[in-house]
């Protein structure tokens, strides 16, 4: 503690001249803060201290010390920092305000990284290793996220390879990809992020791409497309499949793709299947998330099997070394009533891998019925086989009052939608039952015109192979009767699309227990009865042994005996489900081709 005894100029009667003591000022601090505290200017010139150098007086008279001025930064050698040895003076680099390379500076620090991480750039031509994983290799890498429609540079029917490691920023596998110039793609065309290769389970794994999935999958969502040509959904396939050690092919009738990745040891092959097309239907709700092209939406969930299967290929190749076989991952386009798996067969994904798949497995989502997470499925038949059925009925038309002097179809149209009900009844197996729904009947044009002919269609289902071959005899043999016995003539078109989607009992049985190991015995429900919807997984089936699961992804506030059912308009699919169906298409090819070997 500082004590001052402060004099000051005479204040007291007149005529006194000396000065005179006041009280004492006790001040806690350093003498500079008791200076300032006390006023300098109460004290005589004579009476002040020397004012030191670099000191100076406010307009009051409280001192003030000048701040030095600080030296100018000086320029960051970098090059120090990484190791390298220094010979002779370091290079002015631009500076910016804090002392940092300038952002020019830094452009060309990742160009001639860029350059230098060229494939072969210094490798003599040789691709170097990056992991397990080879350096981008041949023209084909240059172009691997080209679509093969529309303005592509990608031909139908192209076969290239894409093995080029994922360079990040921040390290190798880390980050968010860049594209070869440093530029960021738009995040639905970003590759997905490359899981951990440290020893843990698919399901781990999977839960930490669930952010990647879930962008990719909004980004499908957003841009639903139609039938067998899906340009822009096969473009963000393609650069999701970007960066991973897969032959790619493209189709030539179809914008699929087949994707076949090759393990470290030879063996088997296992086929993993995903449709990818979406349906003519408005969709309601947020407008934030639901579909931005008018009347087409991703009713029945296929954007979540696209992303799924993306997924698995994520997941697979982190574990390529420990593959012994290889898994052909088959992106479909037209599932919906036009037999792209079909097509695809007849184009040769069964034949991808050089031999034909020892077991083929294929999931589905539903938006109701199930709750979220829950698999379900079954041996023998899972799907019913879909068959359409079109029927005109021809006669002669005339005045609503004279129906004698001409031949009305309108009572024989009629008559035939009747007994066709009747027939399903009477002739079929009640445990093997079938499905005849006529959903369209048009005739006619004014109330008192009888016309010319009369017209309606509909959907046919059944169960098994058996019923699937009677059902299209018996329909058409009745159908003609009815017309002779009316005195008509009747044109009938029986188109079997799908046929029924029969699990081997084997594979179904092995699907079951991998689902039970990986997520537990409440996650799985082994089907009573098939359902009535129809795949054209069906005609993978025909050729390989194979399984299908039905997976919930009803949202989680919602009531899956009340929400909305696929194909609806208001049909909500959850993303929560994303990781355990990529883990589980995973885990099946895995698990499969370990039990092989």
């Amino acid at each position: 503690m500082a004590v001052r005894l402060v004099l000051v100029p005479g204040g007291g009667a007149a005529g006194d001249g000396g000065l005179h003591a006041r009280p004492a000022v006790l001040r806690l601090g350093s003498r500079r803060r008791a200076g300032r505290r006390a006023g300098a200017g109460d004290v005589p010139e004579a009476a002040r201290r020397p004012r030191p150098a670099g000191v100076e007086r406010d307009p009051v008279g409280h001192r003030r010390r000048r701040r030095r001025p600080r030296p100018a930064p000086r320029p960051v050698d970098r090059r120090r920092d990484r190791g390298a040895v220094r010979r002779g003076p370091a290079r002015a680099r631009p500076l910016d305000d804090h002392g940092r390379r300038d952002g020019r500076s830094r452009g060309r620090g990742r160009r001639r990284r860029a350059r230098r991480a060229r494939p072969g750039a210094r490798h003599g031509g040789r691709l170097p290793q990056v992991g397990h994983l080879p350096v981008a290799e041949g023209p084909g890498a240059a172009r691997r996220r080209a679509p093969p429609h529309q303005g592509s540079s990608c031909p139908p029917g192209a076969t290239f390879r894409v093995t080029a490691a994922i360079r990040c920023r921040g390290g190798a596998g880390t980050g968010r990809p860049e594209s070869p110039r440093g530029h960021r793609r738009p995040p639905e065309e970003e590759p997905l992020s490359q899981p951990s290769t440290a020893p843990g389970s698919l399901r781990d794994d999977a839960a930490a791409l669930q952010d990647d999935l879930a962008r990719l999958r909004g980004a499908l969502h957003r841009e639903p497309e139609l039938g067998l040509d899906l340009p822009r959904t096969q473009e963000k396939v393609l650069a999701a499949l970007d960066g991973l050690p897969l032959e790619i092919t493209t189709g030539e009738r179809l914008t699929s793709v087949t994707a076949v990745l090759r393990g470290a040891r030879p063996g088997p092959t296992v086929l993993l299947r995903g449709d990818m097309d979406a349906l003519p239907v408005t969709e309601r709700g947020d407008a934030a998330v639901v579909s931005r092209v008018d009347g087409v939406m991703h009713a029945c969930g296929h954007d979540l099997h696209t992303t799924m299967l993306a997924g698995a290929a994520r997941l697979l190749a982190a574990r390529r070394d420990d593959l012994a076989g290889n898994v052909v991952f088959m992106f479909q386009p037209g599932e919906e009533g036009l037999g792209g798996a079909r097509i695809m067969i007849e184009e040769g994904v069964l034949e991808a891998s050089g031999e034909r798949p020892v077991a083929a497995y294929a999931l589905h989502v539903f938006s109701a019925a199930l709750p979220q997470g829950m698999f379900v499925t079954r041996g023998g038949p899972i799907m019913a086989a879909a068959d359409r059925l079109r029927v005109t009925v021809r006669g002669v038309g005339g005045h609503g009052s004279m129906p004698h002097l001409a031949k009305d179809p309108l009572p024989a149209a009629c008559e035939m939608v009747t007994a066709l009900q009747t027939m399903v009844t009477r002739a079929f197996d009640p445990f093997d039952p079938v499905v005849l729904t006529i959903g369209s009947f048009h005739s006619g044009t004014m109330d008192n015109v009888i016309p010319d002919e009369a017209s309606f269609s509909g959907t046919v289902r059944s169960f098994s192979p058996a019923s699937h071959e009677k059902l299209k005899e018996r329909t058409v043999e009745l159908v003609q009767g009815l017309a002779r016995a009316h005195g008509l003539d009747v044109d009938v078109s029986y188109v079997q699309d799908y046929p029924v989607t029969v699990n081997d009992g084997a594979e179904a049985a092995f699907m079951a227990d991998t689902i039970r190991e990986v997520y537990g015995e409440d996650r799985y429900f082994d089907s009573p009865q098939p359902f009535p919807a129809s795949e054209d997984f069906s005609f993978v089936c025909d050729e390989v042994p194979s399984a299908f699961v039905v997976m919930g992804a009803c949202p989680s506030d919602a009531d899956p005996g009340k929400a909305a059912v696929n194909h609806s308009a208001d049909a909500r699919y959850d993303d929560a489900v994303l990781a355990d169906g990529a883990a589980l298409y995973a885990e099946l090819a895995a698990r499969r081709l370990a039990r092989e070997n």
